[in-house]
């Protein structure tokens, strides 16, 4: 599996720009509705598109800002009563739709699956059953029923709890490596502590081999 590099999209982004147009720095942008609406979204140019990847944000359903709800796509704006975890699976497809939609509409590089962040550690087969249900699935066969051919990654979250448990982050990375049509892993790890520099020597010593899944993956 190959590694790419991208420059993620914040409040001041017109360096990033310039240094991607200008000096071809990087495999392109990471695209944030946190930090970005829907319209200001919508006018990136579209060379910078067809190398971004488009980050839904759906990490936590019920934290929203005034960006993200700018995007249909977002669960509390589908769901009647506002984001439920019970009612999730009945939305889930109606979800995925209009979030393929928008990447398809804006030529993104990849179409990307979102899942869902989880903190501590709840039982792993909670975990792939609920991301499953709610996400891998609903959005796999979107893509096939709308006939979409783009590459698909899929966005995994590891906290800094599952990256200092080999046997637990092992597990997680090999059944999202084992999902049928799914092209590449959109990997995001969590560091509580926010420094300048990761000052978390068992992070380190930890998130490293937990690469390896990946790394082995075809």
């Amino acid at each position: 599996m190959n590694y790419e590099l991208y420059h993620q999209l914040g409040h001041n982004d017109n360096w990033n720009f310039d240094t991607i147009e200008k000096y071809n720095s990087g495999d392109g942008v990471i695209i944030s509705p946190r930090s970005r609406n829907k319209k200001r979204t919508g006018k990136i140019d579209s060379d910078i598109k067809k190398r971004a990847i488009f980050d839904p944000i759906i990490l936590n359903p019920h934290e929203t800002n005034k960006n993200m709800i700018t995007y249909d796509y977002q669960p509390c704006l589908i769901m009647p009563e506002g984001f439920s975890t019970s009612q999730h699976s009945n939305y889930s497809h109606e979800i995925a739709s209009k979030c393929l939609d928008f990447q398809i509409e804006n030529d993104f590089r990849y179409l990307v699956i979102p899942t869902r962040y989880c903190k501590g550690f709840p039982q792993i087969e909670d975990v792939i059953n609920y991301q499953t249900q709610n996400y891998i699935n609903p959005f796999l066969k979107e893509i096939e029923s709308k006939g979409y051919s783009k590459k698909v990654i899929v966005q995994l979250i590891l906290n800094g709890e599952f990256i200092k448990n080999e046997e637990y982050s092992s597990k997680i990375l090999d059944w999202v490596t084992g999902i049928d049509n799914v092209d590449g892993v959109y990997l995001i790890t969590e560091l509580t502590r926010r420094s300048k520099q990761i000052d978390d020597v068992d992070y380190l010593y930890k998130f490293w081999p937990c690469r390896n899944p990946l790394t082995n993956s075809s």
